[in-house]
C-alpha cells in the first residue's frame, strides 16, 4: 500500500499534464480531457489522503490542490496562444505535483516531511487558485455574459475555501479560521463585483484581486502566528501597492 502512495503523485502530475496536453492537441473537444483530468485527480488525492471523509485533514488536503487544478483549467480555456497554454500547463502541474509529494509525506512519510512545507505551498498556490478563478470569473463575465451573481457566488465560494485552508493548515483552529474565511470571502467577493465595471482587461481585475488576497491572508497568518508587527504590515502593504499600481498603471484602459 505504501508504494501505491508512493506513486500517487507522479500518476497525478501525469493526470494534470495529460489533461491540459490532450486539451490543446484537440481543440474541439477540449472540455472532456480537462474533466476527465479533473475526476481521476479527486480519486488520487483521496487514496492518497485513505479515503477519510469525516475529518476536515482530508478536504483541506484534497480539496486545495483540486480548486487550484479546476482553477487553472478554467483560464486554461481563456488562453488563445499554444505557448501560454503551455507555460500555463507546465506550472500547474508541476505545482499540483510538489503539493501532493508534501501530502505524501506528511501522512505516509513523516520522517521525510519538511516542516511547514504544506503551509508555504498553500499560500502561493492558494494566491493562484484566486487569480486564475477570478481571471476565468472575469472572462466568463465578458465574453459569454453569465449571470454576475452566479459567478460573485462562485468567487465567494472559492475565495471563503482557501482562506480557510491556508489559515487551517496553519494551525488556526476550525472555528477562527471558518470566520476568517467568511470575511475574507466576503470582502473578495465585494471587490471582483467592484472591478468587474473597470475598463480594464480581465487579467489586470484578477492580478489586483490576488494581490489583495495576498496581503489579507499574509497578515492574517503573521498574525495568527504572532509574527505581526509595524516592519511587516509595512512590507507587505509596499509590495502590493507597488505590485497593484504597476498593474493598473500599464494597463490597457478602453
Amino acid at each position: 500500500m505504501i508504494l501505491l502512495h508512493r506513486i500517487t503523485p507522479f500518476v497525478l502530475l501525469l493526470v494534470a499534464g495529460a489533461g491540459f496536453g490532450i486539451a490543446m492537441a484537440f481543440p474541439d473537444r477540449v472540455l472532456l480531457p480537462l474533466g476527465c483530468s479533473l475526476a481521476l485527480a479527486f480519486l488520487l488525492l483521496g487514496r492518497l489522503a485513505d479515503w477519510q471523509l469525516r475529518r476536515g485533514t482530508f478536504w483541506n488536503l484534497v480539496l486545495a490542490p483540486w480548486v487550484f487544478l479546476a482553477s487553472a483549467e478554467g483560464i486554461f480555456l481563456l488562453l488563445e496562444y499554444p505557448l501560454q497554454r503551455m507555460v500555463l500547463a507546465v506550472m500547474t502541474a508541476l505545482i499540483f505535483f510538489f503539493f501532493a509529494e508534501q501530502v505524501f509525506a506528511y501522512l505516509h512519510a513523516s520522517a521525510t516531511y519538511q516542516p511547514y512545507a504544506i503551509q508555504y505551498i498553500s499560500l502561493g498556490m492558494n494566491v493562484l487558485t484566486i487569480f486564475f478563478m477570478t481571471a476565468f470569473a472575469f472572462g466568463a463575465w465578458t465574453f459569454l455574459q453569465a449571470p454576475l451573481a452566479l459567478l460573485a457566488a462562485l468567487v465567494f465560494a472559492v475565495a471563503a475555501y482557501v482562506v480557510y485552508q491556508t489559515l487551517w493548515v496553519s494551525k488556526m483552529e476550525h472555528r477562527r479560521a471558518l470566520t476568517y474565511g467568511l470575511a475574507g470571502g466576503c470582502a473578495l467577493t465585494e471587490l471582483f463585483l467592484a472591478l468587474v465595471f473597470l475598463p480594464t482587461g480581465f487579467y489586470v481585475h484578477a492580478a489586483g484581486l490576488a494581490l489583495v488576497a495576498y496581503l489579507f491572508l499574509g497578515l492574517t497568518r503573521a498574525k495568527f502566528l504572532g509574527q505581526l508587527n509595524r516592519s511587516l504590515v509595512s512590507r507587505y502593504v509596499t509590495v502590493s501597492g507597488i505590485l497593484c499600481a504597476a498593474v493598473f498603471a500599464t494597463a490597457q484602459w478602453r
